[in-house]
């Protein structure tokens, strides 16, 4: 696929939160890991998206990815991977950026008190294979 520039944007994003993600996890912080590791997701489903057009602004990036995907704008060879980036991106959509930012105010819960360690393991390893993903179409 064609790379421009809004996908090197993205990929530099990417690099960025997943390297402040990994630090997280060393240092135990937790809600910060996650946070981080959504952005990964998030910015991975954009940059794809940016190969076949517009990148809008929103936290939740699946949807007009599914969109791409189904009305045909991505070629047949890459449509594994970006259903796999579908699938992470609506795992770790805007619901995990909210918790992760705002915690759950219904129930009164902050974030740290939301995301422990195994969430943030969980989180990075997503984040990691979506970043990947998104790098193959690169390839």
């Amino acid at each position: 696929m064609r790379i421009n520039d809004e996908y090197t944007y993205r990929m530099k994003l990417v690099e960025g939160f997943l390297s402040e993600a990994r630090q997280d996890l060393e240092l135990s912080r937790w809600r910060s890991c996650v946070d981080n590791s959504q952005l990964i997701v998030e910015n991975s489903a954009k940059a794809a998206l940016a190969l076949v057009g517009p990148v809008g602004h929103t936290h939740a990036p699946d949807i007009p990815l599914r969109q791409a995907l189904v009305r045909g704008a991505f070629p047949a060879e890459v449509h594994e991977i970006v259903r796999q980036l579908v699938d992470k991106a609506e795992l770790l959509g805007a619901d995990v950026h909210a918790k992760s930012d705002y915690g759950d105010t219904v129930l009164g819960r902050t974030p740290w008190e939301i995301f422990d360690e195994s969430a943030a393991k969980r989180a990075l390893q997503m984040a990691e294979e979506a970043a990947h993903l998104a790098r193959q179409l690169a390839d």
